[in-house]
């Protein structure tokens, strides 16, 4: 069974916050306790409920983690990365709900990756083809496996699915 998370960033007087959605552990006795993650960098509602879809279709019992913010993912997802299956990154965040004006870019994600030893794969799936190669090198580059999906490509969500199903071992 697949279950949710979608992070947004605040706007308070003392600047941007990240609050916690119920439920989310961030404690390393907390998160024992918790599914494994996908964590997901992407502003398009409707290619995340698309992701949410695949991955509920697939015979793996992982949450799924959505970030709309690249401020949010660097400052949410290090206290999940024991539990972190893979991670999904696209480029272009300019559809971000957010309440802050710029949301970063997934070269932003990019850059807390290459700093932590690798804990999973990461599929960039962007529709910038040179975005994504430079995200995919710098990833490569520390060690990271990566795998790029074309978002501009007709039939994105399949080569998408096929890249989860490999960098995952599912079956189905």
């Amino acid at each position: 069974m697949m279950k949710t998370t979608d992070f947004t960033l605040l706007e308070t007087g003392a600047g941007l916050t990240c609050p916690a959605p119920p439920g989310f552990q961030s404690s390393s006795a907390d998160m024992s306790k918790s599914p494994d993650i996908i964590a997901i960098l992407e502003d398009s509602l409707d290619r995340v409920e698309t992701m949410r879809r695949i991955v509920a279709s697939l015979a793996v019992d992982l949450e799924l983690r959505h970030f709309d913010h690249a401020r949010e993912m660097r400052s949410l997802l290090p206290a999940a990365f024991a539990k972190t299956r893979l991670i999904s990154l696209d480029y272009s965040l300019e559809g971000s709900r957010s309440a802050s004006p710029w949301p970063g870019s997934g070269m932003d994600a990019v850059d807390l990756l290459i700093r932590r030893e690798p804990v999973c794969p990461v599929i960039v799936h962007t529709s910038s083809p040179g975005q994504s190669r430079r995200m995919a090198e710098a990833l490569a580059g520390a060690g990271w496996t990566v795998r790029r999906v074309d978002f501009g490509s007709r039939d994105r969500e399949e080569k998408w699915r096929e890249a989860v199903m490999e960098l995952l071992g599912a079956g189905a």
